[in-house]
């Protein structure tokens, strides 16, 4: 048996192989096009989805401190329903909402309730960015922000970029938050 090179195949063999060869580029390059919008997008979705969910938990804790206004309980009391409630709170599965405050100490945190009361200014991600720290000097804006890190995730080696929106309840100088891996 003799191989034969393309210039041995029939016409209509040689036309096909074109066509296929031309679809198959013009389709990565496509490709090549999309996905990097399609990603920005995708990006763009979850920041609003992790921003709406942070006004709603800025919702709850200024209708406690309202309450606190008006009388009906004390305003450590307050704290404690809002920071309780907060710390309830579960989106995506298993995202959560954390508080800080503007001197980086941790209020409620419902994966490091060991860590509530405590100075978070030396915790760090995986590239040493100062994350309590960022999250205070973000929420000093008036419509808070996002930060973007890269941090480990359970059951991951590897740390993976995280986006994660913050705002500031400036009469108790709390800084809710949350985020999700990107």
């Amino acid at each position: 048996m003799r191989l034969t090179g393309y210039r041995d195949w029939p016409i209509q063999y040689k036309i096909i192989s074109l066509t296929i060869g031309s679809v198959f580029f013009v389709v990565i390059g496509i490709l090549a096009y999309l996905l990097p919008l399609i990603r920005a997008q995708l990006i763009e979705e979850k920041g609003q989805a992790v921003r709406n969910v942070v006004e709603t938990a800025y919702g709850v804790v200024a209708a406690e401190a309202s309450r606190a206004q008006k009388g009906e309980v004390t305003e450590d009391d307050a704290k404690k329903r809002a920071a309780q409630s907060l710390r309830a709170v579960r989106y995506f599965g298993k995202e959560y909402i954390f508080v800080s405050d503007m001197s980086a100490r941790l209020v409620a945190h419902p994966l490091r309730p060991e860590q509530e009361g405590k100075d978070m200014s030396n915790y760090g991600d995986a590239d040493g960015l100062k994350l309590y720290v960022e999250f205070a000097n973000t929420a000093k804006t008036p419509d808070g922000g996002f930060v973007r890190y890269r941090q480990l995730k359970p059951g991951v080696t590897t740390p993976l970029p995280k986006l994660t929106y913050v705002k500031q309840y400036q009469p108790w100088g709390w800084v809710i938050g949350t985020g999700v891996y990107i």
